[in-house]
């Protein structure tokens, strides 16, 4: 499994998932891939609406932000994009709810460099990738 760094399928956007078909393989990948802090399915060359903290170790479906707050400029870097740091403003605090890997919905309230990763991977389910401004 190699991580997709083709910025023309970075810039897809994801598509929901159906939580009846709630695609066990990719997720299993997804779980053994362990560099990155985080991880979108569209990094691995699929254009859904998952990914993966690794720390907490959660899985997250069809996710939507509810809210955010209190906002930070921050250095960041992406396995998509190798070689490439840029400033990006992010939340050091969010509310996100989504379904885990079963199609149960939880919410989850993210602060520092939580918040900053799931925007990080948020903008990846947009189509949205590191260094595109």
């Amino acid at each position: 499994m190699s991580i997709i760094t083709d910025t023309t399928i970075l810039s897809l956007i994801s598509k929901e998932v159906q939580l009846e078909n709630i695609p066990k393989d990719l997720i299993i990948q997804m779980k053994k891939f362990n560099k990155g802090i985080g991880l979108s399915a569209i990094q691995l060359g699929v254009p859904l609406r998952i990914f993966r903290l690794r720390n907490p170790d959660l899985i997250f479906i069809n996710p939507m932000l509810l809210k955010e707050s209190r906002f930070c400029l921050c250095k960041e870097s992406c396995i998509s994009r190798p070689g490439i740091r840029v400033y990006k403003v992010r939340p050091t605090s969010l509310v996100v709810k989504a379904f885990n890997e079963k199609g149960e919905l939880f919410y989850f309230i993210a602060e520092y460099i939580i918040a900053r990763i799931i925007s990080h991977e948020l903008d990846h389910l947009n189509g949205i990738y590191l260094g595109m401004e």
